[in-house]
């Protein structure tokens, strides 16, 4: 099984997100990810726990969650 990955995160219709934008996250903030490999998709709903920050500067380095129950 290979995972594919990507460069840039994007929005639910595939338009490039402004990286700036994910600087805007906060802790309580739910987001879409995507997981794909040679079998398929699957998403996964997500709501932000914990936001590592660079120690200069700020910025989110590593965001944690949990995964949402949502019916398909």
């Amino acid at each position: 099984m290979k995972l594919y990955t990507y460069e840039h995160a994007t929005t639910w219709g595939g338009n490039p997100i402004d990286p700036n934008c994910i600087n805007e996250l906060v802790i309580g903030d739910i987001v879409r990810i995507m997981v794909q490999d040679d079998a398929g998709a699957e998403k996964y709903y997500v709501e932000i726990t914990k936001i590592d920050r660079y120690k200069h500067g700020g910025k989110p380095r590593k965001f944690h969650g949990k995964v949402l129950d949502v019916p398909p």
